[in-house]
């Protein structure tokens, strides 16, 4: 189950031990080369091959080196696999908390666009409907004074032609009166 919820952490720890048991493997084996080789020699002393001795203390110094060297890079394998844990840990670390606030950012700049949009309808319906009120008085008033001045016309013009029937039928009978 850990290594469901952490696999990360759980390689690395293998990774750790895999490398902590390498580096105490190669310990003892050195132990055990430094033991052998020194019997070895003083069983060399002991029966006077004076010559197996160089040969003896350099395979056994070869392997010490060889020992030493697979210690050192444990180690260093040690201390890559950690660092690179601890990178991989921050950086995730990082990424998420860049995005929760890129999202949070992203959720208030959603949220006040909406309210902005909200307000802005509300302005325009507002101003749409005092154009239509005004609009609608404007044509009323003009619709009402044309219909005065259209009735004021009407009169003038029945009252003009009154006028002028009077004059022409006055003239017409007194050139009738005058021919007769």
């Amino acid at each position: 189950e850990f290594e469901d919820k952490f696999p990360n952490c759980a390689k690395t720890v293998k990774t750790v031990f895999t490398n902590m048991k390498t580096i105490v493997t190669s310990i003892f084996d050195n132990i055990k080369t430094i033991i052998v080789t020194v019997i070895k020699v003083i069983i060399a002393l002991f029966t006077g091959d004076f010559s197996s001795i160089k040969d003896i203390v350099k395979k056994a110094m070869d392997k010490i080196k060889s020992n030493i060297s697979t210690v050192w890079n444990a180690i260093k394998q040690i201390f890559s696999t950690v660092w690179n844990a601890i990178k991989s840990l921050v950086t995730t670390v990082i990424t998420n908390i860049v995005n929760t606030i890129k999202t949070k950012f992203n959720t208030a700049k959603s949220n006040v666009t909406t309210i902005l949009n909200n307000i802005k309808s509300t302005f325009t319906t507002i101003w749409d409907n005092i154009k239509t009120t005004a609009t609608t008085i404007i044509s009323n008033i003009v619709n009402t004074v044309k219909d005065k001045f259209n009735s004021v016309k009407t009169t003038a013009i029945s009252i003009w032609n009154g006028i002028k029937t009077g004059i022409t039928n006055a003239i017409n009978a007194t050139k009738t009166s005058v021919t007769n």
